[in-house]
């Protein structure tokens, strides 16, 4: 498995400071003051040793000084390669230190040789001080980050408020003070939505106009939106459920439990079944091929997925048009998506992490044994069913087959901050796209941090596709961060090279972790 990405600036700086420490040592300056705080060491032994004399003291010779420095250097340098990190904990440069100060009390007492240490003490606490300091740095600016997101959750939850109460002007207003997140970007594009179903065209341009700032896809919103508004017919006719029964085809609406871009997700009762079900209805948009088009390709991923017969899949039950939109009924999970879990910053125990990772696997198991992607793996799409104890992957609509993928379509499908660098390229998917979406889930789910980032969505795209993920607050047993960090590979061909392979390795690294702990017993 691979190992963490090195970071060559490390032992490069420490390399810097050793040669710039040294050069230093052999000015005639430095070198006296470093012998007489030396001698200064060697006048607080006991008087009455008599094991030797300051003046009878020599100097070492500088090729055993110029190896003092390349042993140290060498201590740097093996942790490098064996860790991917040249720091050093407190402890160790104490040992070092401590090592450094008797060696040359002995050479002293026992060889009367006087050894320079000073200098190569003070290279070992340059070396390593900068990482403490940065991690320091790094713990300040992660509470000055989770104080803004806590500001900007709640904003985005009075927003939705808002919406919920079909306050959408109020809704726009509030958004547009609100500063750049993934959240933001779903909020946006459920109030666009919104906007378009009530014909408030002009608000539904100003919002993706702003919203295009962050996201260069929306430009294509701006120009549809443009088009339909000329082309509108006034007797255009719209999806509404019945007012008085709240009915569609055979299903009773009870509640509205989620609120999607595309679609909104309603508590219903399934009259000729009288059983509980989940509804998902499309949102209303225009009779164009366009919207025929996307019906069309809902109704067939649901028609696939509905054959799947696995616990860890959302069991499908029905699929229909109904008037100009469509609907999917499922089963109706008693639990919560695990996106709630990361509202409220209660992160997943490692435990937690190799059940999840266990069955959603399992699942793409079965999607993939199928040629369908999943395409949009991330916390709000996984399941966690309280009373069956389990993991549920749900949500299929930016699914993928193997006879047809979604280049060139004008659809925003997936979540960017979850997409693989070949998703966001728009390249061909197999299903180890799934699998790197899935290590973004598990490393948001432990840390409550993503593993990429970036001021929008150029800069998240430009990090996902070049940059490799912070690891530094990323601490877990070494078998599982390995997992994700092999699942987390730019290039598909170094990642598992499917769902079953990486489904055994995380079984592996959970064998090893109840070996280690018996160990310990």
């Amino acid at each position: 498995m691979n190992t963490p990405a090195p970071k060559l600036w490390q032992p490069g700086l420490t390399g810097c400071l050793f040669i710039i420490t040294y050069l230093i040592s052999t000015s005639e300056s430095a070198g006296t003051i470093e012998y007489e705080f030396s001698k200064f060491i060697l006048q607080l032994l006991p008087s009455d040793w008599g094991l030797f004399t300051l003046s009878s003291i020599n100097l070492a010779p500088q090729s055993s000084v110029i190896l003092l420095y390349s042993f140290l250097l060498a201590v740097f340098i093996i942790k490098y390669w064996r860790k991917g990190t040249t720091a050093i904990s407190f402890l160790v440069v104490s040992i070092i230190l401590f090592g450094l100060l008797m060696a040359q009390v002995a050479l002293a007492i026992f060889s009367q040789i006087y050894l320079p240490v000073g200098l190569p003490a003070l290279a070992v606490i340059l070396a390593s001080s900068p990482y403490p300091m940065a991690a320091w740095y790094r713990r300040i600016s992660s509470n000055s980050s989770n104080s803004s997101s806590d500001q900007a959750t709640l904003l985005l939850g009075e927003i939705r408020k808002q919406i919920a109460k079909d306050e959408l002007d109020n809704a726009l207003v509030m958004l547009k003070r609100c500063e750049y997140s993934d959240e933001l970007l779903e909020v946006g594009y459920e109030l666009g939505v919104l906007l378009e179903a009530a014909k408030n065209w002009a608000g539904a341009l100003d919002l993706y106009n702003w919203l295009s700032q962050f996201d260069p896809g929306m430009d294509a919103f701006v120009t549809r939106i443009e088009d339909v508004r000329r082309q509108h017919e006034r007797g255009r006719k719209s999806i509404k459920e019945d007012e008085t029964l709240h009915i569609i085809g055979h299903y009773e609406l009870r509640k509205k439990i989620a609120q999607g871009a595309s679609a909104s997700v309603y508590e219903a009762y399934d009259m000729r079944t009288q059983n509980r079900v989940a509804l998902k209805v499309m949102l209303p948009d225009r009779e164009t091929k366009f919207e025929r088009d996307r019906i069309d390709h809902w109704l067939h991923e649901a028609e696939i997925i509905s054959k799947f017969e696995h616990p860890n899949i959302v069991k499908i039950h029905d699929a229909a048009k109904y008037r100009d939109t469509a609907f999917i009924a499922m089963d109706y999970i008693d639990g919560y998506p695990m996106s709630l879990r990361l509202r409220k910053q209660e992160y997943i125990t490692v435990g937690e992490c190799i059940r999840i990772s266990r069955s959603v696997l399992k699942a793409l198991l079965v999607s993939h044994a199928h040629g369908v992607i999943h395409g949009d793996i991330k916390p709000a799409n996984i399941l966690y069913d309280e009373k069956q104890d389990t993991y549920i992957v749900t949500d299929f609509g930016a699914a993928y087959t193997d006879r047809e993928d979604r280049q060139g379509d004008s659809l925003i499908v997936g979540t960017p901050a979850y997409m693989s660098p070949e998703q966001l390229e728009g390249k061909k998917l197999d299903g180890r796209s799934d699998l790197f979406s899935l290590a973004v889930t598990l490393y948001h789910l432990l840390t409550g941090h993503q593993p990429f980032t970036g001021e929008n969505l150029y800069q998240l795209k430009k990090s996902i596709i070049n940059d490799q993920p912070d690891l530094d607050h990323f601490t877990l047993p070494v078998g599982i961060m390995e997992v994700i960090i092999k699942a987390l590979e730019k290039k598909a061909y170094m990642r598992f090279a499917d769902a079953q392979q990486m489904l055994t390795a995380v079984d592996i690294s959970e064998a090893q972790l109840k070996q280690r702990l018996q160990d310990r017993t």
